[in-house]
């Protein structure tokens, strides 16, 4: 992963992007891979919950027998299972013969053991309503209660986007929000419109191997997740801690293409800043190019030739523009939106953190499109090489060979 820093973003708002701002929202919902992540994202609700056993998802289940919980590290134990060993201060030998821990965001949640119950796991085996109950006369075993107690139907979501624990107050929050309310707010005199303003801003309490999207504005979130997808479709795998962390650096922003960089990527300690802004860039450069691909607007992003706007920048927004493009070789081939895309991403990732040649990034545009050593406008001599880059190059023994690094264009 790159650390280069980067650059600030240009002032945008003019007429152009803002007569095209619509456009762009309805372009981006259509070319959303619905199928994506099968099994793992789930459309309906913005909720992206990792397969554990997926190499795909760097999220794995905690290396504790019998815990069903999360971890963003492998073979690792997740963070209840650390606290509750120290807090024991036992060796992770005695502590595995006798697990003493609190389930800390567990994957399953559980429901309440009175039979036909549906509301969701407290303490004690009961639900919170049960468990309130119980309490009154506590005196009683907790087994002949479950055993007589009526079941209850569940309660409906949490209020805030994207929580799906079951409400507990009238305020239609789940426990875990409503006690987050109580310890910022005298909810006696909160107002109404104060409320609705604090679950507004408020995210999902998810696990490690999750993230949810639900809560942004509709052109932030869409722009994410087209390009999260897009990224997506190479290595590295997808680690759902960084997305949290980068989607809480986004707020307040209109949407990603137009979010300040030093706000993003410079306001945290050193290790997150370094993860946010490889994140942060990828999905950037993915949103520049397609918006130049589909509107013609420039691209701000200048993640190539050591992050300068340089040659071999500049062609890459040229050919994210158009494949036909007049510092391209002459010979034309129809290419596809998507191929357009596919074609300068693959060239970015490859030179990305290099400082190359325009000449090299010329040579892989060519063969990528299809250009082959014979065909007319290929370069078979030195000299095509130095007409097209706009500056001189050693003389190279093999015609074929462009100077500089040589690609691969597998598909």
């Amino acid at each position: 992963m790159s650390h280069r820093p980067l650059r600030a973003a240009v002032s945008v708002g003019t007429h152009e992007e803002r007569h095209a701002g619509h456009g762009w929202l309805e372009w981006l919902g259509e070319h959303l891979d619905l199928g994506w992540r099968p099994g793992e994202w789930d459309h309906k609700r913005w909720l992206f919950t990792g397969d554990l056993g997926s190499d795909r998802t760097a999220a794995w289940p905690c290396a504790m027998p019998d815990c069903s919980v999360a971890t963003r590290y492998h073979h690792r134990r997740c963070e209840g299972c650390r606290r509750a060993r120290l807090a024991a201060d036992l060796s992770w030998e005695e502590f595995d013969a006798a697990p003493l821990r609190r389930l800390i965001r567990p994957l399953v949640r559980g429901i309440c053991l009175v039979p036909g119950c549906e509301s969701e796991l407290l303490s004690r085996g009961l639900c919170l309503r049960h468990e309130r109950s119980w309490r009154k006369d506590n005196a009683e075993p907790v087994e002949a209660f479950i055993a007589r107690a009526r079941p209850l139907a569940r309660r409906g979501d949490c209020a805030v986007a994207g929580c799906e624990r079951e409400q507990v107050s009238r305020r239609g929050l789940c426990r875990f929000h409503d006690n987050r309310l109580l310890r910022q707010h005298e909810v006696t005199s909160l107002r109404a419109d104060e409320l609705d303003a604090w679950i507004a801003a408020e995210r999902p309490l998810l696990g490690a191997h999750q993230f949810s999207l639900a809560a942004l504005p509709e052109l932030l979130r869409t722009e994410f997740l087209f390009a999260l997808q897009r990224r997506d479709q190479a290595p590295p795998p997808l680690d759902p801690a960084q997305v949290r962390i980068l989607l809480a650096r986004l707020a307040g922003a209109p949407s990603v293409r137009h979010a300040d960089p030093a706000v993003v990527c410079e306001t945290g300690g050193v290790q997150y800043n370094s993860a946010t802004r490889g994140l942060f860039r990828d999905l950037r450069r993915h949103l520049d190019q397609t918006w130049a691909a589909c509107t013609g607007g420039p691209v701000r992003w200048r993640g190539v030739a050591g992050g300068a706007a340089g040659p071999a920048a500049q062609l890459l927004a040229a050919l994210a523009r158009d494949p036909g493009d007049h510092r391209l070789p002459p010979w034309k081939i129809p290419v596809s939106v998507d191929r357009r895309l596919t074609i300068a991403t693959r060239l970015a990732t490859s030179y990305k953190g290099e400082k190359v040649g325009t000449a090299s990034v010329c040579w892989s545009v060519c063969h990528l499109r299809g250009g082959v050593n014979g065909m007319p406008g290929t370069p078979q001599e030195p000299g095509w090489w130095q007409a097209t880059a706009g500056r001189s190059y050693p003389p190279h023994t093999n015609p074929a060979t462009p100077p500089g690094r040589r690609v691969s264009t597998a598909a």
